[in-house]
């Protein structure tokens, strides 16, 4: 009988080292998808950076003529 219990102890033991790899793999993909989410928002942000900055470069016009002007000019330029 004590052959039967320490074959057990060592299948119990064998299953909680399995469980125990299964959920380090599983933390290790969820850490990867979350750190690539955190990336992916950081890029986003930068580009909202940069169209922000390219914005502000352009400048504004207040004079009509000149606004209407530059809206043909820009209708003129593009391929439809």
């Amino acid at each position: 009988m004590g052959i039967g219990l320490a074959l057990i102890g060592r299948i119990r033991l064998l299953f909680a080292a399995l469980v125990t790899f299964g959920a380090a793999v599983g933390l290790a993909y969820i850490r990867g998808r979350a750190d690539a989410n955190d990336v992916s928002h950081e890029e986003e942000l930068n580009e909202y950076v940069e169209t922000r900055k390219r914005i502000d470069r352009a400048g504004r016009s207040t004079d009509a003529t000149a606004a209407r002007k530059w809206l043909s000019e820009r209708k003129s330029g593009r391929d439809m």
